[in-house]
């Protein structure tokens, strides 16, 4: 009744597959180079996009901007569109990324200096950095994949 040899269902699978560590390597090497920028790229995008539309900081609570004046109307923080096609990478090592804008009065409006009410659109995001988190993985899974 009992089979001579018991029934092993993991000599199907290949456990002992050659591993290409080699080639891994170098795809970890060009994606942790490559990394940072692309964190960047999104930050930038984040900012131009997510926070200039939403007329908000996006973050998990957004934080609204102050609305302009009555006088100048149209949509907050864009009257010329200078600041807001500024923002860009600033800073770029393999271990940082800086994200700003060298516009003067960008600060003003940032941390609200001046008489100017706090309208950020830059800085840490729990957002922005699910959605970078999220791009990693994804890179690192594609990576692991050659």
């Amino acid at each position: 009744m009992f089979p001579t040899q018991p029934r092993n269902n993991f000599a199907k699978t290949k456990v002992n597959a050659p591993l290409n560590f080699s080639g891994k390597m170098a795809t970890w090497k060009v994606l942790k180079a490559a990394l940072p920028r692309q964190m960047g790229i999104m930050a930038v995008y984040h900012s131009k996009s997510m926070n200039w539309n939403s007329e908000s900081f996006v973050d998990r609570i957004p934080k609204r901007w102050p609305k302009k004046r009555a006088k100048y109307g149209g949509k907050t923080l864009v009257k010329t569109g200078r600041l807001k096609s500024s923002i860009r990478i600033l800073k770029l090592t393999q271990n940082k990324v800086e994200v700003g804008t060298t516009v003067g009065y960008g600060i003003k409006h940032q941390e609200g200096r001046e008489g100017f009410p706090v309208r950020q659109f830059t800085g840490h995001s729990s957002v922005l950095s699910k959605a970078t988190g999220r791009m990693i993985v994804s890179k690192l899974n594609r990576a692991m994949q050659v």
